[in-house]
């Protein structure tokens, strides 16, 4: 392994924050804190109160946020939502929506578009009009494919002709979210970076016979890391060292924690030893933790339990093209 260099970095530009989806004074003085110190933010109009969250903060220190928003390609979202009239909506009408939830255009806005268009889609004129109406209107100009493994097929020929400015996927020590190396040659946003809960344990591929548990305790023997979240951090840091990686998102429920972690991020550093045994490990232990069919799109099973209406989506818009959504 080449020696690394120690980059210099501003947190605020490497880390985004999500959650925070319930309204209240203190999710409300988080996210002030977060918009003051230049941080992006993740969500989309599905995420209760998200929207009013981040309109009130803003309003509050007079400052747009830099935004990134998950928008659901061609899906039915009655199922996440208690609102039903937006279920398959465009990708414009649904930015419309935020932005007039939001009260004003987010600055450095960047697109997600979530639940696997296909390559045509992509290549369709569609949407290259899409493209010049949202620069038009709000000024945007990245546009990322979020993916999972069961959507590599697909995603990875849209990266391969450079349709988009890159992929969001899952993807810390123990989650990789992408499998095929073409996905770290173009530009990349990772989710859950420093991710430990339980659905891990449950989720997870085992890779010779370890558990979530005996993996991760594995990991902190080799490296040398006592501390769980040290290990994700240690991971994080062994990622911004890829001039392709932009940023992660992830999440703080306080302000107390908001902090402890901007220190822990800001102030720990490792060692190129360290980055080199994380490597090694990184190429012995590669598990993903896959997320089967995870908005209910292909799997008949899935789409009964979860989205029993995109049974019915499928067989109108096979047979009726007006009945199928697009990017507008």
């Amino acid at each position: 392994m080449k020696e690394r260099e120690n980059k210099f970095y501003k947190i605020s530009d490497k880390v985004a924050f999500g959650g925070l989806t319930e309204l209240s004074e203190d999710a409300i003085n988080l996210r002030v804190r977060q918009i003051s110190e230049n941080f992006r933010l993740h969500t989309d109009h599905h995420y209760n109160d998200s929207l009013k969250i981040i309109n009130i903060a803003s309003k509050k220190i007079k400052i747009k946020p830099k935004l990134i928003t998950k928008l659901y390609y061609n899906i039915n979202l009655k199922f996440l939502e208690s609102d039903k009239t937006h279920k398959f909506d465009t990708i414009y009408n649904q930015m419309g929506n935020i932005v007039n939830q939001l009260e004003f255009i987010p600055d450095d806005w960047h697109l997600q578009i979530c639940c696997n268009p296909s390559l045509s889609d992509f290549q369709s004129d569609n949407f290259l009009l899409f493209k010049k109406k949202i620069k038009i209107a709000f000024n945007i100009e990245k546009i990322f494919i979020e993916t999972f493994p069961n959507w590599e097929n697909n995603t990875k020929k849209i990266i391969k002709n450079k349709l988009v400015d890159g992929s969001v996927f899952h993807y810390n020590i123990l989650e990789h979210g992408v499998i095929d190396k073409i996905f770290f040659a173009e530009k990349y946003i990772t989710i859950s970076p420093l991710g430990k809960s339980r659905s891990h344990e449950k989720n997870l591929n085992k890779k010779n016979g370890l558990s979530y548990s005996e993996y991760i305790n594995k990991c902190k023997e080799i490296i040398g890391i006592k501390d769980d979240i040290d290990l994700y951090i240690a991971y994080f840091k062994y990622k911004l060292l890829d001039n392709n990686f932009l940023y992660a998102i992830t999440s703080v429920n306080s302000l107390n924690n908001f902090q402890n972690l901007k220190i822990r991020l800001e102030k720990y550093t490792f060692s190129n030893e360290i980055y080199t045994k994380i490597e090694e490990l990184h190429n012995f232990f590669f598990n993903t933790l896959y997320r089967e069919d995870p908005y209910g799109l292909k799997n008949f099973w899935v789409m009964l339990i979860k989205n029993r209406s995109r049974i019915k989506h499928n067989l109108l818009s096979k047979y009726i093209s007006s009945y199928k959504r697009d990017f507008i």
